[in-house]
């Protein structure tokens, strides 16, 4: 800063002369100056230590905004940090809670899957224990039905076969005392024995006749006679046996019978070439019947009378 003269005091000293100043005046005048200088220097010192005060005041202040903001900034870090530890907080919490809700939940589920599955296993032992023990109960009594099947087929089968050798000891027997008889009856009874052997012979010609006419008729008809032919030789064999049951002995039974064959035989031979020449000639005559209660031989007799009256008319 620079130093100024004090204007009233040289003002002065310029009016006077330096006599008229004195000594003492200027020695006044160099104190006052000194003074001033002093006091101005003070005042330099002063204004400079103000301006310093000042700049260290606006540092200040500006030191004190500065941590002002920085304040505001920590608080503010410390704000957004407490609430994101508070959120963090809360929601490790929230997942805490759901993952023990879960597994609670998945806990419960196990405990309630492991008691459906005992429950499941000791039903389904029991089911299987209840099975096997009808199994074996089944098994045990279809052993003793066996057993018994068995038995009885085996009993039924020793029985069967006792009275079989019973009945072929039996038939044996009566075969022997027939063919004995028969013996008997052949050197007594010479005569008959022989029409026997004659009467065999001719039945043996007569029905190979019946086969040839049989096998002569159409097929169709053959068809429609088929049930008819079987019914006739059941009722020729029972008519011939229940007219020789009569005889004395078995040759004479066994002539009567074969006599009636060959009559009975040479009936239905009529009775065949009659429905063969029809059939021949294109004539319709009544159909066979299937009914076992009419009698086949009578039939074929009025049936035989009717192609022959036919005959004589034309």
């Amino acid at each position: 800063m620079t130093m100024l003269r004090p204007t009233h005091i040289l003002l002065a000293c310029s009016l006077t002369t330096l006599v008229a100043c004195g000594a003492d005046s200027k020695r006044e005048v160099e104190q006052a100056n000194q003074q001033t200088l002093d006091a101005q220097r003070q005042a330099d010192a002063a204004a400079q230590e103000l301006a310093r005060t000042k700049a260290e005041l606006d540092m200040a202040q500006q030191q004190a905004h500065s941590a002002q903001q920085m304040l505001e900034a920590k608080q503010k870090t410390d704000e957004e940090r407490a609430k994101a530890e508070l959120a963090a907080k809360q929601k490790a919490e929230v997942d805490a809670k759901a993952k023990a809700e879960l597994e609670a939940k998945q806990k419960a589920a196990l405990d309630a899957q492991q008691k459906t599955d005992a429950k499941t296993k000791a039903e389904l032992e029991a089911k299987i224990k209840a099975e096997l023990d009808a199994k074996q109960k089944a098994d045990a009594k279809a052993k003793t039905e066996l057993e018994a099947k068995q038995k009885a087929e085996l009993e039924a089968k020793i029985r069967a076969e006792l009275e079989a050798k019973q009945k072929a000891e039996a038939k044996a027997k009566a075969e022997l005392e027939a063919k004995q008889k028969a013996e008997l009856d052949k050197k007594n009874n010479p005569a008959t024995e022989q029409a026997l052997e004659t009467a065999k012979q001719k039945l043996a010609s007569i029905e190979n006749e019946t086969k040839s006419t049989w096998r002569a008729l159409p097929a169709a008809q053959r068809e429609a006679l088929q049930a008819e032919q079987k019914l006739w030789r059941q009722q020729r064999e029972a008519t011939c046996k229940a007219k020789a049951s009569n005889e004395p002995n078995l040759t004479a039974r066994s002539l009567s019978i074969n006599l009636c064959r060959i009559e009975l035989t040479e009936q239905r031979n009529a009775v065949l070439r009659a429905r063969l020449e029809a059939s021949l000639q294109g004539q319709h005559l009544p159909a066979p019947t299937n009914n076992p209660n009419i009698n086949v031989i009578q039939q074929g007799l009025q049936l035989l009378q009717q192609v022959q009256t036919a005959q004589q008319q034309r």
